[in-house]
């Protein structure tokens, strides 16, 4: 077993969380060119985590309420269309 001898925060952030929903917070992490973005889900007001998938597309880390979990549906995000030098 590895053992660790300190643990040292090196860095703390704080920024504002607000309300946002799922395909919003998608275009801020996409902006932020960060792995992960935590948000506040503007529907439940529930602070979510979400990431890109090393095989591609995203995960959400949404936290249990009492123990129970929310079944979420799978979210299909359009990307945006640039325009063309034709249209």
């Amino acid at each position: 077993m590895k053992k660790f001898n300190r643990l040292k925060i090196i860095r703390t952030k704080y920024f504002d969380m607000p309300p946002l929903t799922i395909t919003e917070a998608i275009e801020q992490l996409e902006n932020v060119y960060h792995d992960f973005y935590g948000f506040r889900n503007e529907e439940t007001g529930t602070i979510i985590w979400h990431f890109s998938r090393k095989a591609g597309g995203y995960g959400l880390i949404i936290p249990k309420e009492n123990g129970q979990a929310e079944n979420l549906e799978p979210v299909v995000i359009e990307a945006a269309k640039e325009p063309s030098l034709a249209e």
